[in-house]
């Protein structure tokens, strides 16, 4: 890293590439939300140009990254205030994308509402959110990410819930 001032249309020249890739790297999100992290941690960067000295590449890198972690840490966190809004959201939207064309399917689907009715009365609000998150196929990694949790707990959870709902399963059956 060089020891002379940069302008801010050179540095962001410069590090352009770098910051989308550390924050596609952390946030492990899309391109997308990555270039909104992005434009604002530059736009916050251009509001404090004059309070930053020396304007050296080394300077505004370390700034930047500091910036660009605490952006990604307040991401997160409004990822997860989010994820527990979506439980409710995941029934309803269930139970109005299913329209019945038959009197059999129809059958099936509230029986379908039954089952995930029952399944949402025995488990804690967080282990809804993790169902709802299964039932979705989402990867593992991004439930892991989600919810703060190591794999070995990731497993333990979704081993738990599935002898629950195969318990719910098995009283039907009677």
């Amino acid at each position: 890293m060089s020891q002379q001032e940069l302008s801010f249309e050179d540095f962001y020249r410069l590090r352009y590439r770098e910051t989308l890739t550390f924050i596609k790297f952390r946030l492990k999100c899309d391109s997308y939300t990555a270039e909104d992290i992005q434009s604002d941690a530059f736009l916050l960067l251009r509001q404090k140009w004059d309070e930053i000295e020396p304007k050296t590449e080394k300077v505004l890198t370390l700034w930047m990254h500091r910036t660009l972690s605490f952006m990604i840490m307040a991401a997160r966190r409004k990822e997860n205030r989010q994820a527990k809004i979506l439980p409710i959201e995941v029934l309803d939207e269930t139970e109005q994308g299913m329209t019945p064309s038959t009197d059999s399917e129809y059958v099936e689907q509230e029986h379908y509402l039954e089952l995930l009715q029952k399944i949402k009365a025995r488990l804690s609000d967080e282990d809804w959110l993790f169902f709802t998150y299964m039932k979705a196929r989402k990867k593992s990694d991004d439930i892991v990410r989600r919810f703060g949790i190591g794999k070995g707990e990731y497993y333990a959870r979704r081993r738990r819930i599935k002898d629950i709902v195969r318990k719910i399963q098995d009283e039907e059956k009677k």
